[in-house]
């Protein structure tokens, strides 16, 4: 669950960026830039944080999948029969 909460935050997290740079763009163009270069640089630092966080969860669901895959147990049970 914390592998996929991970890549959910990460997607989560893109897309307030990319939401949040929409804003800024039109921000700027009707009232014009308060502080040059900051918010350009939080927006930056917010995307490629949730790239960051999209991937390790992505390479967190793969190395999960491949240790239950080397565990090799079987994928069924049999039940004893005893007589």
């Amino acid at each position: 669950m914390p592998l996929r909460l991970s890549s959910i935050l990460g997607i989560v997290l893109c897309a307030l960026s990319l939401v949040y740079g929409g804003y800024i763009v039109i921000d700027t163009a009707v009232g014009g830039a308060d502080t040059p270069g900051w918010p350009t640089l939080v927006v930056l630092i917010l995307f490629l944080g949730g790239i960051q966080l999209l991937c390790i969860g992505i390479l967190g669901e793969y190395l999960a999948r491949t240790y239950m895959e080397t565990k090799r147990r079987p994928l069924f049970v049999v039940r004893e029969h005893s007589e």
